[in-house]
């Protein structure tokens, strides 16, 4: 798929799947060091923040919470929202 279609792809899934899909990107890009991975998080990312502007995704949060809290150096949002369960 080119980068094209996977806008379309995130701009057509619920919130939650969007969650979803962030969260098992960066699982991939840490794993395999494939930028292709870190491109389409980037995507995902961009259209949670085009619907959510201000805020993060609650994987990213929950993330971040586990290990200990958004280090000082991070400038971007801190909040999140509540998601509705499917």
């Amino acid at each position: 798929m080119n980068e094209e279609a996977y806008k379309i792809y995130f701009e057509s899934l619920s919130d939650s799947k969007l969650n979803d899909a962030i969260w098992d990107l960066v699982k991939m890009k840490c794993e395999s060091r494939n930028s292709r991975f870190e491109k389409m998080g980037i995507l995902a990312c961009r259209e949670w923040d085009s619907r959510h502007p201000g805020t993060i995704a609650p994987c990213i949060h929950e993330r971040a919470m586990a290990k200990g809290g958004f280090p000082s150096c991070y400038s971007g949002p801190t909040d999140t929202i509540t998601l509705d369960k499917e």
